[in-house]
Formats: structure tokens, C-alpha cells, sequence
């Protein structure tokens, strides 16, 4: 395994394996690293037609709300419990759904098949998920949402996320 930063590790084996050994070195990763997330790419580079990846988030993490203009994404949960929040264009809420491992009984699955905002919001000190995605992987193709956050100021981010902790659908952060 190639670490190539302080959040992103690649296998770049013929068959890519994760054990526990990986998982402990993503988790150690992501609760060192500023945006508390990490990474390891099961793909051999960011040029590959498919692009899978097991993710580490704690639950200090912010994930600003974006859009994938043109592909499709889907997440299975690994461990841990989160919530998928989607918006309108607008950025009031259309849906939350409650994430967790099978054994868990809620949504350990989801895949989003057009555009739409979204982001996500951990619930325990961890979650862990394998995300898979159409690459190749181009930033251009990732609107961020314009009426939320830009993660720069931490009392904006923190704002954001205590209202996304309880908010309703229909409801719309307001800095």
C-alpha cells in the first residue's frame, strides 16, 4: 500500500485486499489529519473508469455539501452510524436518511443516481464506508453548494453541523 498524503493511501496490488491491519492504519490517519477523513483507493489511479474507495470519517468531520455532475455514486456502510442529507437547490433539506451496518437494521445502502446535494453527518466517533464512483476523477465535475459553508472559518462549519444535527426537512441553514 502507497500512502500518498496524509489522508489518501492507494493499493496498487493486481488484487486489491483490505484487512484490519488497513482499517486500523485508515482510522489512525483520519484522526490525525486537519479535515478528520481518510482514505485508501482500491483503484490503480485517478484516471480509472471505476473508482472505489474505503473511507474513514469522525464525527468532526465536515463534508460540504456537493453535487457529481455527471456520474453516479454509491455508498455501502462498513461500521458506524451516519446520516445522508440531501437538499434542494434551494439548500432547504428534501430528505435524511439513516445510515448503518446491516446488522444495524437501518440503510446500509444507498446509491445516488442524478445530481443532487448532499453531505454527510456522523453520528458515532467513526464511520467507515466502501464509496464507488464513475472516474475518471475530475474535480470539475463537483459542484460545492453555494449556500453552505466553504469549511474556511471553523465557527461556520461548527454552525452548520450543530443545525444539521437536528434540523427537519424543509429547513434551510441560515448563517
Amino acid at each position: 500500500m502507497n500512502i500518498e498524503s496524509r489522508s489518501v493511501m492507494r493499493i496498487t496490488d493486481p488484487v486489491s485486499k483490505v484487512g484490519s491491519s488497513d482499517i486500523a492504519l485508515l482510522q489512525d490517519l483520519a484522526s490525525k489529519a486537519e479535515l478528520r477523513r481518510s482514505r485508501i483507493c482500491l483503484h490503480a489511479d485517478d484516471s480509472a473508469l471505476l473508482q472505489e474507495m474505503q473511507i474513514c470519517l469522525y464525527s468532526n468531520s465536515f463534508i460540504r455539501p456537493a453535487k457529481h455532475l455527471k456520474k453516479v455514486e454509491s455508498l455501502t456502510v462498513i461500521d458506524g452510524l451516519a446520516k445522508l442529507v440531501l437538499f434542494r437547490e434551494t439548500g432547504h433539506i428534501s430528505e435524511i436518511v439513516e445510515l448503518g451496518p446491516y446488522s444495524s437494521g437501518k440503510n446500509h445502502y444507498y446509491r445516488l443516481n442524478y445530481p443532487v446535494f448532499h453531505t454527510l453527518l456522523v453520528q458515532t466517533e467513526t464511520f467507515l464506508f466502501h464509496e464507488v464512483t464513475e472516474g475518471p476523477f475530475d474535480p470539475l465535475q463537483t459542484e460545492f453548494a453555494k449556500w453552505s459553508p466553504d469549511g474556511s472559518t471553523i465557527s461556520d462549519t461548527l454552525a452548520f453541523i450543530k443545525f444539521l444535527k437536528t434540523a427537519q426537512i424543509g429547513e434551510k441553514f441560515v448563517e
